[in-house]
This record gives structure tokens, sequence and C-alpha cells, in this order.
């Protein structure tokens, strides 16, 4: 799921004519789960919609579902940090 969103924000930097941004997965508040691991082979359907935060903070609504029968496999919520100045990011913290 952290995958789809990082996809998802590459994405949409592209669009925009803006170079992709660095972002850390802060944690996920809730997660749901009907599996306990994927088969492998098994072909999944990942969605991802943004939830709110349009700065450093955001929020990501996922779920996962098996592709050829639309079954509900999981379904979280990531938070994410989107730094607006990486470099600046890391000489503070580091």
């Amino acid at each position: 799921m952290a995958q789809a969103v990082a996809a998802y924000g590459g994405y949409k930097s592209h669009l925009a004519g803006e170079p992709v941004a660095v972002g850390f997965l802060l944690g996920t508040p809730q997660l749901k789960t009907s599996c306990q691991f994927f088969a492998v082979g098994q072909t999944l359907r990942i969605q991802v919609a943004h939830v709110w935060g349009d700065n450093e903070l955001l929020q990501f609504h996922c779920a996962i579902r098996d592709a050829s029968t639309g079954e509900f496999l999981q379904q979280a919520e990531l938070n994410v940090f989107k730094p607006k100045d990486f470099q600046s990011y890391l000489r503070e913290v580091g």
C-alpha cells in the first residue's frame, strides 16, 4: 500500500512538472485484514485515495483486493510526512 501511495505521489508530481518528492510513512492508525498472507502468483488490485492534507502531513485510504474475484483482503489508513525541503529536513534531524 505504501508503494502505491508513493507511485500516486510521483505521478502527481510528474503531471505538475515537478520533481518527485521524498515522503516517509509515519504509521497506520487503522488496518483491517481478512487474510494472513497473499498467495504466490496472486494478482492484487491496490486502490489509493488521498483523504486529507496538502502540505507536509497527508493521509491516504488504501485497499487491497484480489484482482480476479474482487474479494477484500486488506484495508488501511496510511499517514505520510512529505517535507517541503528534504535536504533541509535531513540537516535538521541528522
